[in-house]
């Protein structure tokens, strides 16, 4: 497990990356506390307290980092994990009876699936 100065390094370096946006997600280390995975959203304003961030906001107990990433980065991997929960949802419409069974290439393909046509109205012939 890495150092809380370390920690604190690495989410400064994304500060600095990201354009003061941050998001990261830490594990609570404590085993009595009832949070186990807690994402936090932080703007940069070169606060002292930015140790305080890196605490479980329950027990106050050190969190594991999992990732760190700038404002970007989270919404590129946001929306690659929204084009592989509509990739499962095709895959169990496609396969009902493979329902609960799914390949790991399907769980890891974030391409999006291409647009049936007829499926937008074309924009150009709005309004008649």
């Amino acid at each position: 497990m890495s150092s809380m100065l370390e920690d604190i390094e690495r989410i400064n370096a994304k500060l600095k990356e990201g354009e003061g946006l941050v998001s990261f997600e830490g594990y609570c280390t404590n085993s009595n506390c009832m949070a186990r995975e807690i994402r936090v959203h932080l703007k940069n304003h070169d606060d002292p307290l930015l140790e305080h961030a890196v605490r479980c906001p329950m027990c106050r107990s050190r969190l594991k980092l999992h990732w760190v990433r700038t404002y970007r980065e989270e919404a590129i991997e946001e929306d690659k994990v929204a084009r592989r929960l509509v990739n499962m949802q095709m895959h169990y419409r496609d396969y009902p009876e493979r329902l609960g069974v799914i390949s790991a290439a399907v769980l890891c393909d974030d391409r999006l699936p291409p647009t049936p046509p007829g499926w937008f109205d074309d924009p150009s012939k709005a309004g008649g």
